[in-house]
């Protein structure tokens, strides 16, 4: 799934639907690395979680694939 955030729904290009977000606390973590790499998902959701005291909603999770962005590079980088 790919995403883009618009100001009105009555534009979407043809084939795409709408996704609303809904709002609440998020926590948005800095990346960098291969693409490639799991474990960093692995880390987040089995051990970073257990260690705050915030709990994981039942809504849409995403990561932003930020200008410096490279897929496979070490040197890539997201915030998710």
């Amino acid at each position: 799934m790919a995403a883009i955030e618009v100001t009105d729904f009555d534009i979407l290009p043809k084939y795409m639907e709408s996704l609303i977000i809904p709002s609440g606390l998020s926590s948005v973590l800095f990346y960098k690395g291969s693409s490639y790499e799991n474990s960093t998902y692995e880390y987040i959701f089995s051990n970073w979680f257990l260690s705050v005291d915030y709990f994981l909603v039942d809504r849409p999770h995403f990561e932003i694939l930020i200008e410096s962005f490279k897929n496979d590079n070490t040197d890539s980088e997201e915030q998710i």
